[in-house]
């Protein structure tokens, strides 16, 4: 099997063994699109609201004319922009903190191995 899982059937004979492989390959395949999908939808938002707030700031430098109407629109644009407590947000927030906290435990374990290859190092070259 690709890979390895306790199953409460023997995955050794010969149907089961096909149809945990498939099952494995399939759901390896649904995380995968489902992690590209995450990160794509998180990009296209943040270009989203990056290009909103190039609009918010072209429409600020022509104030020029109709200066009262213009800012109120202005004002009620960047309020659209940044609304907080959307699900958006709250949805964001999360996949933020959690990308967050997967690279900090990588960074944080990675230097303790580190730590650990150059103490080995020290005692095996001295």
């Amino acid at each position: 099997l690709p890979f390895s899982a306790w199953y409460p059937y023997d995955t050794k004979i010969s149907p089961l063994y096909e149809i945990t492989y498939l099952y494995q390959i399939i759901g390896i395949w649904f995380l995968t699109v489902g992690a590209v999908n995450m990160d794509t939808l998180i990009a296209a938002l943040m270009m989203y609201i990056a290009t909103q707030c190039d609009i918010l700031c072209d429409d600020l430098k022509n104030l020029h004319h109709d200066f009262d109407r213009k800012l109120i629109n202005c004002v009620k644009h960047h309020r659209e922009i940044v609304a907080p407590l959307s699900s958006a947000s709250v949805s964001h927030l999360i996949y933020v903190t959690a990308i967050t906290s997967q690279i900090f435990l990588y960074s944080w374990y990675g230097n303790e191995v580190e730590i650990k290859v150059r103490i080995m190092q020290t005692n095996f070259v001295n």
